[in-house]
Formats: structure tokens, sequence, C-alpha cells
């Protein structure tokens, strides 16, 4: 009988705790509602500004240089987009 009530003080122990991941996802999420349109802003600057110096300096052979600078500037679009700015 005792292990009993040890164990059940024990599981009702683990309610009573915050639940940490959850609050921290949803300090996350509102935090990337608000700044959804400053990184997507700031991924099409910084995808358009390598891709161009990429140019300039002649590396345009470089294939995942070029392939990760596309990847930039569609996920900014993407995210952009997304943020409620544009209606299609």
């Amino acid at each position: 009988m005792l292990f009993c009530k040890n164990a059940v003080q024990r599981y009702s122990f683990y309610f009573n705790l915050p639940n940490i991941f959850c609050t921290f996802a949803a300090k996350l999420t509102i935090y990337m509602k608000i700044n959804r349109k400053i990184i997507g802003l700031g991924l099409i600057f910084f995808g358009s500004a390598l891709l161009l110096i990429s140019f300039a300096a002649g590396w345009t052979s470089s294939n995942p240089l070029l392939i990760s600078c596309l990847a930039m500037i569609v996920a900014g679009i993407v995210l952009y987009s997304s943020s409620g700015v544009m209606s299609l």
C-alpha cells in the first residue's frame, strides 16, 4: 500500500511541472509570425547580393553556390508572401 501511495505522489508531481517546451514553442511561433516578413526580405536581399557577387567574381561554374543563392531567394519569397503582405 505504501508503494502505491509513493507512486501516485510521484506521478502527480510531473503534472505540476510547467511545460517548458510548449511555452518556448508558443513564443517562437509568435516571434516567427511577427518577423516572417523581415526574415523573408533579408533572405531575398542576401541571396541576390551573393548572386551578384558571384557573377562579378566569375564564380559562375560553382553550382553549389548558385543553387544556395537560388534557394535563399525562393525561401525569402515564400516567407515574405506567406506573411500576409501579398494577396494572390
